[in-house]
């Protein structure tokens, strides 16, 4: 099974392509999504993070308590590493045994993670690279649209990410989001035709 990794900052647009290729029949796994599942009550994730972070850290009904874990990192930069030292583990290993139990007729998956140059981890699971890219302005837009986030915090986000030029330096292939949704169509139809030949793979 071929592994495609999909990065990009906070707001680029990972969903929306990720989105496109589920229409063109692609499983994507999205290591958010994992992370979430490992952060409600009674998770694999939960313990340690109460004992690292106390009891302040979950809510009232036992989930990770997103709004204060995000208010201590930014406070205390060391929190965000502690967290990932607990998840990504975790959530490598909940992405590995997905992509294990894909259908081996199937050309390719898609693993969608933010951080993916930033933690290098994932890396080992991936075939190929692409980042999802859009300027800076239109990132703090599209946050701005969907979430209660303050453009200080978006900032906030977006600096503990790597820069825009660096992500793209390290991917196989940039795909530019600044256009409309038929225009992320366009680009995904014509990468997964390339990914088809790069993999050997006829189109079905």
């Amino acid at each position: 099974m071929h592994v495609v990794g999909i990065t990009g900052g906070i707001g680029s647009g990972k969903s929306s392509f990720c989105h496109a290729f589920v229409r063109l029949g692609i499983t994507v796994i999205d290591t958010d999504q994992l992370a979430h599942q490992l952060t409600q009550a009674s998770s694999a994730a939960m313990p340690a993070i109460v004992a690292e972070f106390g009891k302040s850290a979950i809510q009232a009904d036992g989930a990770l308590n997103r709004t204060w874990m995000r208010q201590h990192i930014f406070s205390n930069p060391s929190g965000k590493q502690t967290l990932e030292k607990i998840l990504h583990p975790l959530i490598y290993k909940m992405a590995a045994e997905l992509i294990k139990n894909e259908p081996p007729e199937q050309a390719y998956c898609i693993l969608a993670v933010p951080l993916l140059f930033e933690t290098q981890l994932f890396l080992r699971l991936i075939d190929y690279s692409i980042a999802i890219d859009c300027e800076e302005h239109l990132q703090i837009e599209r946050v701005k649209s969907r979430s209660h986030l303050s453009e200080t915090e978006i900032r906030q986000i977006m600096a503990t990410q790597m820069s825009r030029e660096q992500r793209n330096q390290y991917a196989d292939e940039v795909l530019r989001n600044d256009g409309t949704l038929q225009d992320i169509d366009a680009k995904v139809s014509q990468t997964h035709d390339f990914l088809l030949q790069k993999f050997k793979l006829i189109k079905q």
